[in-house]
């Protein structure tokens, strides 16, 4: 809702224009699976950029019958939360996709469409919030969970969804992890995903916290320039690579400024 003098986002109202709506973030990571196989990863905890390349993304202190639950999605999940910093452990986490394990809801369509049985743990691990349930669960982590499906596949909602988090000082900090894969070749027609499976965590204080590494401002704006494409695009402004991002999501264009 937009008034004279102030816009409205969820159940926060901001003065004149969102970008007094302002973050910091702490540290992130992120994983993604490269053309040939193998996974790659960049993370900025303390303040320096680290590459790291490997077979598959590492998920530690989960034991091998538990890690059989985890798909590739969700390993690339754990990965980017766990090298991300300490607060995803103990601390609120959004959760962001657009379509989520959209292969593993296929392949129970696919099963219902052949008039076979569907697993019921096939079932339970394709919902949206499946692999929030699991970090929950596997990182025994209490606090408040959250599985968000943004328009367009922007980022915009989950970072006002945690600096919403941090305004009401339930928290010190708030993970944010975007994650996409990509889709099957049925959904090519109507939309495609990311050519590669990929998460990007996010530790977030609130500004002016001395643990803050970087600052990221919000603003609305009608003109925006860029269409967006996956969350990796976040990357270049999180290195200093580039001072702003401006993306469009349906009714809306933000953008993300150092």
């Amino acid at each position: 809702m937009r008034g004279a003098n102030s816009y409205t986002i969820g159940a926060i109202t901001y003065q004149k224009r969102p970008s007094d709506l302002k973050i910091a973030i702490a540290s992130w990571c992120a994983w993604w699976i490269q053309a040939d196989g193998t996974a790659r990863a960049l993370s900025c905890v303390g303040g320096e950029v680290t590459e790291t390349e490997a077979d598959k993304p590492s998920v530690e202190g989960v034991k091998p019958i538990q890690k059989r639950r985890l798909s590739p999605l969700a390993r690339l999940v754990f990965a980017a939360l766990d090298h991300a910093g300490e607060a995803a452990a103990r601390g609120p986490v959004v959760f962001s996709s657009s379509m989520g394990e959209l292969n593993r809801t296929h392949s129970i369509l696919e099963t219902l469409a052949a008039d076979e049985p569907v697993s019921p743990a096939a079932f339970s691990l394709s919902v949206h919030n499946a692999i929030a349930g699991l970090w929950s669960m596997l990182r025994d982590n209490t606090a408040p969970m959250l599985a968000l499906s943004p328009a367009g596949g922007s980022p915009a909602a989950a970072l006002v969804e945690a600096a919403g988090i941090l305004a009401e000082g339930r928290a010190r900090e708030v993970s944010v992890v975007f994650y996409e894969e990509p889709y099957p070749a049925f959904y090519h027609p109507f939309r495609r995903g990311p050519e590669q499976p990929y998460a990007l965590a996010l530790s977030l204080v609130a500004p002016g916290d001395p643990a803050a590494a970087l600052a990221l401002d919000l603003e609305a704006t009608g003109d925006a320039a860029e269409s967006w494409h996956t969350d990796l695009d976040l990357l270049p402004l999180l290195t200093g690579a580039r001072e702003q991002l401006v993306f469009a999501e349906p009714q809306m264009g933000w953008r993300l400024a150092r």
